[in-house]
């Protein structure tokens, strides 16, 4: 994604089957697999500098497990005797490629506001929420998945991304 007019960032996957190096050791090994399972599926245009900043630039990383909101009964906890609702990643969390974490925790924020209570408010955000979780599920696994069918399917989504950019 842009981040001015002439900077771009790119985030990728790593696979843990790839058995990178997660200290600051082995950053050569970690630099030449990041280049051999990525550079593919780069856009022709910015292959060279993703080679590039991935040869000579600072990387940085994060582990990134997915963790599915709960039920309703878990929006909200008793602590002592304040009564806590918990709102956008402390409810569960997604992979950024879904960018669902900033939507869900926006609308968290409106629906608690919105509530009477931190009952009413996990109700509501229980069922509200509940389908886009499944949709970044599966948005991921089109994103993710290196089959044929996969890759078809990326192709037909580029393809009304860029017919649809707003």
């Amino acid at each position: 994604y842009r981040v001015a007019p002439d900077v771009v960032r790119i985030c990728v996957d790593v696979p843990d089957s790839l058995g990178l190096p997660t200290g600051a050791k082995d950053k050569e090994r970690l630099r030449r697999a990041l280049r051999q399972a990525n550079l593919p599926a780069v856009p022709t245009c910015l292959r060279d500098s993703f080679a590039h900043a991935v040869a000579h630039g600072p990387l940085q990383w994060v582990a990134n497990p997915v963790r599915v909101r709960p039920q309703a009964k878990d929006y909200g906890r008793t602590l002592g005797e304040m009564q806590v609702a918990l709102v956008g990643d402390a409810l569960g969390h997604y992979h950024p490629l879904t960018a669902l974490g900033m939507s869900n925790g926006m609308m968290d924020a409106i629906a608690f506001a919105r509530a009477q209570t931190w009952q009413d408010y996990a109700r509501t955000r229980a069922r509200e929420s509940a389908m886009s979780g499944v949709l970044s599920v599966a948005l991921y696994d089109m994103l993710s998945t290196p089959s044929a069918d996969a890759r078809h399917m990326r192709a037909a989504l580029v393809q009304v991304w860029r017919k649809h950019p707003n």
